[in-house]
């Protein structure tokens, strides 16, 4: 979050990062030097929630017992031996093998 300042030469509002806070910057429409204040309330930590307690067993979903069983099979080598080869690609083997 920036932090405000003034310009005392020309009285622009400017932003400072908060890395800046305590040094002083360039105002950039009348070239004098402003001091970034130091904040006001130093960032107070988060209030930090609880998760709720977990079940004992996952709910039924991406990660759960039920989706394994309905996961689709992987092909075996057979079945990948069996499936056809597109024409296109016949005939371009066919057209590699008379090249040579």
């Amino acid at each position: 979050m920036a932090i405000l300042t003034t310009c005392p030469g020309c009285g622009t509002k400017l932003k400072a990062p908060d890395h800046l806070a305590g040094t002083k910057v360039k105002c950039l429409k009348c070239s004098s030097l402003a001091t970034v204040p130091l904040p006001d309330d130093p960032a107070e930590p988060e209030e930090v929630l609880e998760a709720p307690p977990r079940d004992e067993e996952p709910p039924p979903g991406r990660h759960g017992k039920e989706t394994e069983s309905h996961r689709p099979a992987r092909r075996t080598h057979e079945e990948y031996e069996r499936t056809p080869t597109p024409p296109a690609r016949r005939t371009v083997n066919a057209l590699g093998l008379v090249a040579l």
